[in-house]
């Protein structure tokens, strides 16, 4: 980090069920990974921005071992003067449906397995949204402050489904995403 201006910290082990399967992994990824990208960018003055997630604040997720490794992280960054994007459920970009195991994803490749009822909501951002937002958080973030990315928009699992079939998915599930400041 001695020649850079800012980083972006995206690195985690981000599945929530593989999370509670080996909580010792998670800890050390998503824990002391943020640990050391957090103080090394302290040390050498360089603006970090560290991608936390809505698990921090969902209902659903917040007590579960992903959900507290990323609400700890956001402390740690925190601690060290970073900013903190709380991202919703994001996809699109390449290779997407290959590397994530998000909803979308598998929908995409269609290997979707019912995970909970039709009615569970969810907001998604598109990774365009979230690297502009991400952006916008290095230039004008404000040390210590947490930045909510996501669209606002609430989609159901059922209505995911429904929208999976049209040819034009996953492009009919994009909205704007909400301004930088939640507004």
């Amino acid at each position: 980090m001695r020649q850079c201006e800012a980083a972006v910290h995206l690195a985690a082990f981000g599945s929530v069920p593989d999370c509670e399967r080996a909580p010792a992994k998670a800890y050390e990824t998503n824990l002391c990974g943020t640990y050391m990208v957090a103080s090394t960018a302290h040390m050498y003055g360089v603006k970090l921005v560290f991608a936390s997630s809505f698990a921090v604040i969902h209902p659903e997720n917040r007590s579960s071992v992903y959900g507290l490794t990323k609400a700890l992280g956001e402390k740690l960054v925190s601690f060290y003067g970073g900013v903190s994007c709380r991202l919703s459920n994001v996809y699109g970009g390449m290779k997407f449906a290959e590397l994530k195991k998000s909803v979308v994803a598998r929908l995409m490749t269609g290997s979707f397995e019912e995970r909970g009822d039709d009615g569970q909501v969810r907001d998604f951002i598109h990774v365009d949204d979230v690297c502009r937002i991400l952006y916008k958080a290095i230039v004008d973030g404000k040390p210590g402050s947490v930045i909510e990315a996501h669209t606002g928009v609430e989609t159901s699992i059922g209505e995911l489904k429904k929208l999976s079939e049209d040819p034009s998915f996953p492009d009919n599930l994009r909205h704007p995403p909400m301004d930088i400041n939640g507004q």
